[in-house]
């Protein structure tokens, strides 16, 4: 059943730890560090200077880094 809230739910099946709130919020927060820094370099900022941007984990995901052909090729074992 959709459309009701989540407090209204008696059993889930995969619960995810975080609402529609907590994932736009992290969306938000995201997008506006992104926005920020094409702000900054539009206003002469060079991008070695930048921190790097924000990412925000989200329960059950992993880091989103690759770091090489070793790490996709592992990933395939473990996946396929």
């Amino acid at each position: 059943m959709y459309g009701l809230p989540p407090e209204s739910a008696t059993w889930r099946v995969d619960v995810d730890p975080w609402t529609q709130t907590d994932h736009f919020l992290a969306s938000l927060i995201e997008n506006g560090d992104h926005w920020g820094r094409q702000n900054a370099v539009l206003h002469g900022v060079k991008k070695q200077q930048l921190p790097k941007p924000v990412q925000i984990t989200r329960p059950g995901e992993q880091e989103r880094t690759v770091k090489g052909p070793r790490d996709i090729a592992a990933w395939l074992k473990q996946h396929v």
